[in-house]
């Protein structure tokens, strides 16, 4: 994986090959990264969608375990309801 330092031209005085072959490695990587920053996005839009779900699987699993008497048989239907229609 490139660096910043990798896509830095090579100091000089504007002439060596070095400081053309840096600019054009820079051309070269730039796509690639622009490429991988796309996956990275998509990666977290998913991993939000994942968290999302499991924090909506926690509440409905909160709301099982409780006391047969103290749990909101309403409530809980409603919560298996609204997740079963998501998944």
């Amino acid at each position: 994986m490139a660096t910043v330092n990798d896509l830095s031209p090579t100091p000089g005085d504007g002439k060596s090959p070095g400081r053309v072959y840096g600019w054009a490695r820079a051309l070269w990587v730039l796509p690639r990264l622009e490429r991988r920053i796309e996956e990275l996005e998509e990666a977290v839009v998913e991993l939000r969608r994942l968290e999302r779900r499991m924090a909506e699987l926690t509440d409905v699993m909160a709301e099982v375990l409780m006391p047969a008497d103290t749990r909101n048989e309403d409530q809980l239907r409603r919560l298996l309801e609204d997740y079963l229609k998501r998944i």
